[in-house]
């Protein structure tokens, strides 16, 4: 059986699809690592060329949150018109999973271990044997059915970070706005330590960036006895990698010591917002941010850089939301910004909660590209909070701006430069300059 997996381009109006993918999707890297060796799969980007859709092929599978929905159904029609088998997975697809069933053969809802290699079984027994939807009936063991990434389809596609790996899933928190525990659950999952160390070894580490590596896990630091193992597993290897964290790891210093000594460069942390009132409203009070500035400080003195991400948009955010956040951003010397409007995704509960309230104008999922307003904020326009988020996001990534951050501050000096130059150029090519830009100025 020939298989091809593609992810779906992001829209190319919005700023994540002019940028392109800096890091390779592991979801597809891992349905092709469950995918039995009788079979011939490969992994293609839609955003890196055209798909052939008269090569011959027996099943299409296919990935992607939000945004990319809609492209995701246009390249299963036109397989489907050549009498080729698709399903589709993820996200997006296990939160609106009727939805996608319109549009795809089949539906996987949640993790792909089990179901994947339940629905080839089907499949190959007839395609009238084949279920619509696939569901685990618990969530998997990732010390047991989670295999090792098949990395190796990205060696030659050009990814900035093509070295990535996913230690945990899950969460213990349940922020309104977030996919994660709906898909990953609340429960907190972690692969052995053995098979963190089988991953690494297995990346092709002699290329160019080959020492640089991702840990994409949604928050690493959740479970601080399997991190510090981690930490002394991965120190042999002297790589150099970044990780996604809450703020609270700040106050570990041990924890801390163990991250700077393993090659720990970066770490993406969600501070999500500087209004107190909008961390409480959206059930993410562990953040404080009277401790951000001293969050910041205690990485940088350890050599860790901070990307810092923040939406724009909340219930409590007024028009001084985007004022507020420039200066923070400089005065603590931010090395980079993960910067986006908030976006009710559907699946989350603040999608249903302004659903409910009728505050939702906007139901085109290209859309929902975490930089385009579809709702009606409380305390500000649709204009003021667009606009202001255009702003916002050129004058943080001004020349002067980027160097004044990063002068004897910036720690990682491969992505942190990378990172803000790309936002200044795709930034300025996608968002236009604001012509009345003193209403947020002069607040």
């Amino acid at each position: 059986m020939k298989i091809k997996l593609i992810m779906p381009a992001w829209p190319k109006s919005s700023l994540w699809g002019k940028m392109g993918s800096g890091i390779p999707s592991l979801s597809l890297a891992t349905v092709a690592a469950l995918t039995p060796p009788e079979h011939e799969v490969s992994i293609i980007y839609d955003e890196k060329g055209p798909i052939n859709y008269d090569d011959p092929v027996d099943v299409v599978g296919m990935t992607g949150m939000t945004p990319v929905s809609k492209r995701a159904y246009e390249i299963s029609a036109e397989f489907r018109k050549r009498g080729v088998f698709t399903v589709m997975g993820g996200i997006h697809a296990t939160m609106v999973p009727e939805e996608a069933a319109l549009h795809f053969d089949s539906v996987i809802i949640g993790e792909g271990e089990r179901t994947w290699q339940e629905l080839l079984r089907d499949y190959e027994k007839g395609r009238d044997n084949v279920k619509k939807f696939y569901r685990n009936d618990g969530l998997i063991d990732l010390e047991t059915e989670s295999p090792i990434p098949r990395l190796d389809f990205y060696r030659k596609q050009g990814f900035f970070l093509p070295n990535i790996i996913q230690t945990t899933r899950g969460c213990p928190f349940n922020c309104e706005f977030c996919t994660v525990t709906k898909f990953f659950g609340r429960s907190y999952r972690h692969k052995s330590h053995a098979q963190v160390v089988r991953e690494i070894e297995a990346m092709d580490r002699d290329r160019f960036r080959g020492n640089e590596v991702f840990f994409c896990d949604d928050n690493i630091v959740a479970n601080r006895n399997f991190l510090i193992k981690m930490c002394d597993d991965v120190t042999p290897f002297k790589i150099n990698w970044y990780a996604q964290s809450t703020a609270a790891v700040a106050d570990d210093d041990e924890v801390l010591r163990k991250m700077e000594q393993a090659g720990c460069k970066v770490l993406f942390v969600g501070f999500d917002s500087l209004n107190q009132e909008s961390l409480d409203g959206i059930d993410k009070g562990h953040n404080v941010v009277e401790k951000y500035a001293t969050v910041v400080k205690k990485f940088h003195d350890r050599g860790i850089s901070i990307h810092g991400s923040f939406m724009f948009g909340f219930d409590h955010d007024g028009i001084d939301v985007f004022r507020k956040f420039i200066d923070f951003g400089m005065k603590v010397k931010l090395d980079a910004a993960f910067l986006t409007i908030v976006t009710p995704f559907p699946g989350t509960r603040i999608h249903e909660r302004l659903k409910a309230e009728g505050r939702i104008f906007d139901y085109d999922w290209e859309h929902y590209d975490i930089s385009t307003v579809v709702y009606q904020p409380a305390n500000l326009s649709v204009k003021d909070l667009q606009e202001g988020y255009w702003w916002m996001f050129r004058e943080f990534h001004t020349y002067p701006n980027i160097f004044k951050r990063l002068w004897r501050s910036t720690p990682s000096w491969l992505i942190n430069p990378g990172s803000n130059m790309v936002f200044k150029v795709f930034g300025g090519r996608t968002f236009p300059k604001v012509k009345d830009k003193e209403r947020f100025i002069d607040v």
